[in-house]
């Protein structure tokens, strides 16, 4: 099976930078900084309202995360890239979860045409 794009992630150039971000390393070390992304990746095929259905394990387990138990989760928390909750991302919906419905509703309008008969070629386009 060869390699095959998928969904893109919004990703603001200033993630780095950000104080959650920054907070976040400062909490857990130097590569802290993947946890989130991470975590947006396997929400955006898994969980794509944001709202992660096994709270602390799930989120720990789609992050890769191989310290202490409930470490991750309770920094996510802290820094705010989870909401109080423990299951939902903060600002999903206004962020990622928008772009996902978007690019959805652009995919689904592709295969009804194409369940129509109507090819890429046929209307000048190709996607």
């Amino acid at each position: 099976m060869g390699w095959q794009m998928g969904f893109e992630i919004p990703v603001d150039v200033d993630y780095f930078e950000h104080p959650k971000t920054v907070l976040l390393v400062g909490l857990l070390g130097v590569e802290a900084d993947i946890y989130p992304l991470r975590l947006w990746a396997w929400c955006s095929k898994c969980a794509k309202n944001g709202r992660v259905k096994g709270g602390r394990p799930a989120i720990e387990s789609a992050c890769k995360w191989n310290g202490v138990p409930g470490k991750l989760h309770r920094a996510l928390i802290k820094v705010g890239f989870l909401k109080g909750d423990g299951e939902s991302v903060h600002d999903w919906m206004e962020h990622i979860g928008r772009a996902i419905l978007l690019y959805e509703k652009k995919k689904k309008k592709q295969r009804d045409k194409y369940a129509a008969g109507i090819l890429p070629e046929e209307t000048g386009r190709i996607p």
